[in-house]
């Protein structure tokens, strides 16, 4: 059953990289279980679960929809997934491979060419940092947490002066991890997130 919950959150997020749905829209039980081959039982299942983290809303006589979120939530989806972030990097190693993966995503995130894109490429560097935690229930969190940042960060990822504060960030990181200097790279990836709150 979880395995059905975690391709609804995939399927979700992917709907909304690609601009099917928006904030408030209306999340249709019978399209998904068409889409996922499925019943709708996991998938409202998985919305349920998504509602208590604030992602969806259950509203009456209409169904789940995307939660429109709030400015002074922002705060609590950053900080959650600031600190979750670097727990993972902190128990994370990294090979010359892994450093050079980084770089071909940050140098794909530099020359993406819209708002959209540029997240995609943002959220792959960023999982490219954490995926050897070794931790499955901390990453699922963590892919939990990119559905609402996602909707935050479309609003503002047309500002190239965020984007450049992103990119300095991300090459702060990659060249710590390059030294072994963890701890310089957690510093790095925090204020990477946290910056970003000044303009939600």
């Amino acid at each position: 059953m979880e395995i059905e919950r975690n391709r609804v959150r995939s399927f979700i997020l992917e709907e909304l990289f690609k601009g099917n749905i928006e904030e408030g829209d209306r999340l249709s039980l019978p399209y998904f279980a068409k889409q996922l081959e499925c019943s709708v039982t996991p998938i409202r299942e998985a919305l349920t679960q998504m509602e208590y983290a604030k992602i969806v809303e259950a509203i009456p006589n209409r169904g789940f929809i995307i939660a429109t979120l709030k400015p002074e939530d922002a705060n609590h989806f950053y900080s959650v997934l600031a600190n979750l972030e670097v727990l993972a990097l902190e128990n994370s190693k990294f090979d010359k491979t892994d450093i050079k993966n980084l770089r071909l995503a940050q140098s794909a995130f530099l020359k993406a060419k819209t708002p959209l894109e540029r997240i995609r490429m943002d959220f792959k560097f960023h999982e490219l940092l954490i995926e050897k935690c070794g931790n499955p229930i901390l990453l699922q969190y963590i892919n939990d947490l990119k559905i609402p940042i996602f909707i935050y960060e479309k609003k503002y990822m047309s500002n190239e002066t965020l984007i450049n504060i992103s990119n300095s960030h991300h090459e702060q990181i990659v060249e710590a991890l390059k030294n072994n200097q963890i701890k310089k790279a957690s510093i790095a990836l925090k204020q990477n997130w946290l910056c970003m709150l000044k303009h939600t």
